[in-house]
């Protein structure tokens, strides 16, 4: 598996696969209106001028991909993913931690995950994060905010 930045023409493919691997979330709080599922082209086009986004291959294929970009002295971690068939491989905690080495002028890493979803919060705790706080999503789903404070020397 290789990580590498991703560029503009590989989004058609990031969005097929953000739509398969965020099924399975959309289905855990019944709600097939998340945004990771309904975003469009364009969207995630305009995400792209302002968000660092990578993507993890195996072979020609994208498996995995992550975003995030500098917000004041916090980074936002958005929108992990890896496809069905590829979960449980070490992809996901492979990503994250790439996409940290991208802001290193980062204080703290920031992200927000559902509630609901044990399995990406323990995979955000294997990689230095802890819960900042409960509430909910623009769509209604609660959510987990959660943040990883980097210590500089």
């Amino acid at each position: 598996m290789i990580i590498t930045r991703a560029t503009r023409s590989d989004l058609p493919e990031i969005l097929q696969l953000q739509k398969e691997a965020f099924l399975q979330e959309a289905q855990l709080y019944n709600n097939l209106n998340i945004q990771p599922l309904t975003q469009t082209t364009e969207e995630i086009e305009t995400e792209y001028q302002t968000k660092v986004f990578l993507k993890a291959l195996a072979g020609s294929a994208i498996v995995g991909s992550v975003r995030a970009n500098l917000d004041g002295a916090a980074c936002w971690v958005n929108k992990l993913m890896v496809h069905p068939l590829f979960q449980k491989r070490g992809i996901g905690k492979a990503l994250l931690l790439e996409i940290e080495k991208y802001f290193t002028e980062s204080e703290k890493f920031l992200l927000g995950t559902g509630a609901k979803s044990t399995n990406n919060i323990r995979l955000y705790e294997s990689a230095g994060y802890r819960i900042l706080k409960y509430d909910k999503f623009h769509d209604g789903v609660d959510a987990v905010f959660m943040e990883k404070v980097i210590k500089r020397i």
